[in-house]
């Protein structure tokens, strides 16, 4: 998993790169069901250190960039809205 956050709709969302590494996308929460909302090709990787975020294709970006609502989660604060069921904060 990439990004955990809040949308604009209050839906919890996450960005995700696939098993394969070739693709990349974004699901959101949507009545106790995961719905992917979006898949694209995962950018090339150049072995290089990158910025985190750096590394995502620019069309998830800009997804990410539309819907998120404040901040995304940090590692803590996603295992606690992961226990509670995903409920809202």
């Amino acid at each position: 998993m990439g990004l955990t956050f809040l949308d604009r709709d209050n839906r919890w969302c996450r960005s995700f790169d696939g098993v394969d590494g070739g693709w990349q996308g974004l699901a959101c929460r949507e009545e106790g069901q995961w719905r992917v909302e979006l898949l694209v090709q995962a950018p090339a990787d150049t072995g290089e250190l990158r910025q985190a975020g750096a590394g995502m294709a620019p069309e998830l970006l800009a997804a990410i960039d539309a819907r998120i609502k404040g901040e995304a989660l940090d590692a803590e604060r996603e295992r606690a809205v992961v226990a509670s069921g995903w409920r809202q904060p």
